[in-house]
């Protein structure tokens, strides 16, 4: 069954997330509230429409996911590996969180790097790394606590490619 995250948005983790459910849709609801009102709107307008006949968004906690997280389908798939997760302190779970909400956002967002033929992948994080930081996440903690923990994270993901 969904876990409800924020009713107002609509935000739940789908149902056969693994993991610890409860703490992830707890902390990505404390994450939500970080973000000002105003994107908040913006964020959910984009979702809306949905994504190729699918709801959206989807918010799934999975086992055996290639990455720590990713904001997928143009930000309508945000999809995060449970074993990382946690793994991670809650306030460095807020900000993974947080960052990866930056790139929804900037998906909505015309001229953002996020739609940009061409944009590099090193210009798309720091895009979304501002925008975090602006809303109050920290994304140095995040890396810092990344790279003290890239066996781990290896170890969970499978990826040699973490790119904290």
């Amino acid at each position: 069954m969904p876990i409800s995250i924020d009713t107002a948005s609509g935000l739940q983790l789908a149902d056969g997330s693994d993991g610890a459910r409860q703490r992830f849709a707890n902390v990505f609801r404390t994450a939500w509230l970080t973000i000002p009102a105003a994107d908040q709107q913006r964020i959910v307008t984009w979702w809306q429409p949905g994504f190729a006949g699918q709801a959206s968004p989807q918010v799934q906690l999975l086992a055996n996911y290639n990455m720590a997280a990713a904001a997928e389908a143009f930000g309508h798939h945000l999809n995060f590996n449970s074993d990382v997760c946690d793994l991670m302190p809650d306030a460095i779970l807020a900000d993974l969180i947080g960052h990866e909400l930056a790139h929804v956002w900037h998906y909505a967002q015309q001229g953002s790097f996020a739609n940009t033929i061409g944009a590099t992948h090193q210009q798309r994080e720091n895009e979304a790394d501002a925008t975090a930081d602006g809303w109050g996440f920290c994304m140095a903690n995040l890396r810092a606590w990344a790279n003290a923990n890239a066996t781990a994270i290896v170890a969970a993901t499978g990826n040699q490619n973490v790119g904290w």
